[in-house]
C-alpha cells in the first residue's frame, strides 16, 4: 500500500522534491507493511536524502554556470559591437542611452519620494503611495541590473561567484 498525497499537496511537492517525497512515502509504506525494519528504513532514507541533496546541488550549479555564461556572452557582445568599425553610431550607443534613461528615471523617482516623505513638496494626502512604491521597486530592480552590467559586482560577490564556480566544476567532474 503506497501513501499518496492529496491533489494540492502533490502539486506543491511536484518538481525537485517529488522524487524525495515519493521515495520516502514508499519506504514508510514498506516499513509499515513489515517489508523492511526500522534500521533499514533509516539507512535508506539517509541515502534518499543524500541523493536528493546531490541532485539539487547539481541543478543549482548548472543554473549558476549558465547564468555566468550568459553574463559573459552579453558583455562580450557589447564589447564587440563597441569596438567594431562596421557598427553604426546607433548600435554603439543604444545601450548607454538606455542605461542613462533608466538611471535618470530612477534618480527622479528617488528624489520625488524623498522630497514627498520629508514634506518638502505638497501633495494630496489622500493619494495612496502603494502603486507609486510598486513602480519604484520595478525601476530600482532595472537600475540595479544596469549598474551591475556596467560596473560589475562587489568584491564579496566576486568571492561568492568564485566559490560557486568551484563547486560547479567539482560537481561536473
Amino acid at each position: 500500500m503506497a501513501i499518496t498525497l492529496p491533489g494540492f499537496l502533490a502539486k506543491i511537492a511536484s518538481g525537485a522534491g517529488e522524487g524525495l517525497l515519493n521515495g520516502a512515502g514508499n519506504l514508510v509504506s514498506d516499513c509499515l507493511a513489515g517489508k523492511i525494519n526500522r534500521d533499514t528504513l533509516d539507512a535508506k532514507i539517509k541515502e534518499l536524502t543524500q541523493a536528493h541533496s546531490d541532485n539539487i546541488i547539481n541543478q543549482i550549479s548548472s543554473a549558476y554556470t549558465s547564468d555566468l555564461a550568459d553574463v559573459a556572452s552579453a558583455r562580450g557582445m557589447n564589447t564587440s559591437i563597441e569596438t567594431s568599425d562596421k557598427s553604426s553610431w546607433m548600435s554603439k550607443n543604444i545601450t548607454p542611452i538606455i542605461a542613462i534613461c533608466v538611471m535618470t528615471i530612477w534618480g527622479a523617482s528617488t528624489c520625488y519620494l524623498v522630497l514627498r516623505m520629508l514634506h518638502l513638496i505638497s501633495t494630496d494626502p489622500k493619494v495612496d503611495l502603494v502603486p507609486v512604491l510598486g513602480v519604484y521597486t520595478g525601476i530600482t530592480s532595472v537600475a540595479t541590473i544596469v549598474l551591475t552590467f556596467y560596473f560589475g559586482s562587489s568584491a564579496n560577490s566576486q568571492k561568492h561567484s568564485d566559490a560557486l564556480t568551484e563547486i560547479a566544476k567539482n560537481n561536473q567532474n
